[in-house]
């Protein structure tokens, strides 16, 4: 059995990495933006917390503005609240029933921290697969296949529905040599005795290794 799509391992994890990045970096610069615009248009004033029911993790808060009292359900919840604190909030003057929070600003900082690595993440293995596909087609051009042994196989730390994304290495006229990342199909297992693969090369830096020559165990067949 072939592995299939092996050409595409940085692809996928790239699309999949910049996706959740730029949703979530959505999201923090829309909460940004808001809070930005809360707290420079609305008027910042104190309220205190008045219920906190800990079984339903809900509190409500009470606070004052021009005269009138107001309580509201909070849009927050702490396990450290107690009645009586005071908070910080900002209150809409043209519905003064309607408040802004400033502890909920942390929602953007979270969003924040999870949205932008991940989005580097999937910039950077978009560039590695591009790069990766260039050398690809320079090797499918100018080198000529060798079969070649497959040395040992390297497990990453980057799964994909539980299962792990591998390197092969190589030898090359005693030097070693590492593929690009595969991903076994459901059910199979690593044959390592005797696989022998295509190696492309041009020079050091310009080589292929045609993981698509490789055959993989699958774990209900003998061998």
């Amino acid at each position: 059995m072939k592995i299939k799509n092996s050409l595409y391992a940085k692809l996928e994890i790239a699309i999949i990495f910049g996706f959740f990045g730029l949703v979530f970096t959505v999201v923090s610069a829309f909460l940004g933006i808001n809070d930005y615009v809360k707290r420079n248009a609305w008027i910042e004033s104190e309220g205190y917390i008045s219920v906190v029911n800990h079984s339903a993790e809900r509190k409500e808060f009470t606070y004052s503005y021009n005269g009138v009292t107001y309580n509201v359900k909070s849009n927050s919840y702490s396990s450290f609240d107690d009645v009586g604190d005071l908070i910080v909030i900002y209150i809409n003057p043209n519905n003064p029933s309607e408040v802004y929070e400033a502890n909920t600003s942390l929602v953007f900082i979270i969003f924040l921290i999870i949205g932008v690595p991940f989005l580097i993440v999937g910039i950077i293995f978009m560039i590695k697969h591009l790069k990766f596909m260039k050398i690809r087609k320079i090797c499918l051009n100018e080198g000529n296949p060798k079969r070649v042994k497959v040395l040992r196989f390297v497990e990453t730390k980057i799964h994909y529905n539980r299962r792990p994304y591998y390197v092969m290495i190589v030898n090359y006229q005693g030097n070693e040599y590492k593929s690009s990342m595969f991903l076994l199909p459901y059910k199979s297992d690593i044959y390592a005795t005797g696989a022998i693969v295509d190696f492309y090369y041009v020079n050091e830096d310009t080589y292929y290794i045609d993981l698509d020559t490789f055959r993989y165990k699958n774990i209900d067949e003998e061998i």
